[in-house]
């Protein structure tokens, strides 16, 4: 039997906090474009570092965006998935960033210089877990 469980808003903030990788997506003029990014969740704000000559980087301050985080386990055919909608912008306040840094993150893989700290505020949080039990 298979089930599928809405999970609360709490739930969904309990994960993201424990993970550290999630998939941060923007419109563009050639259409939706989505890219695996470190980050840092401090309050309704999911923070991360990219250069901002990238696609992302480009096209983040004020965009609506999404960004989702997820665990599958397909062996088990279980899982769950976190999907945030919000605002980006780029963060400007130096208090800000060293709050941001104060906390550990998010640190990038790439460590090429001039990596600019973003924000996206959430207006949408929303999550589901499956899981698969045998009788």
């Amino acid at each position: 039997m298979r089930g599928l469980y809405v999970m609360t808003e709490a739930e969904c903030c309990d994960l993201l906090q424990l993970a550290t990788v999630g998939r941060a997506g923007v419109t563009t003029a050639q259409g939706p474009y989505v890219v695996p990014v470190n980050y840092a969740l401090i309050g309704d704000s999911i923070y991360f570092r990219v250069q901002p000559t990238t696609v992302l980087g480009k096209h983040v301050d004020g965009a609506v965006m999404a960004f989702e985080v997820d665990r599958i386990m397909p062996g088990e055919r279980t899982g769950w998935s976190v999907l945030v909608r919000g605002t980006g912008r780029v963060v400007r306040d130096q208090a800000e960033a060293e709050l941001v840094d104060s906390v550990g993150g998010p640190e990038p893989w790439n460590r090429k210089p001039d990596r600019t700290l973003y924000a996206m505020e959430w207006t949408e949080l929303s999550g589901r877990r499956m899981w698969e039990q045998t009788l």
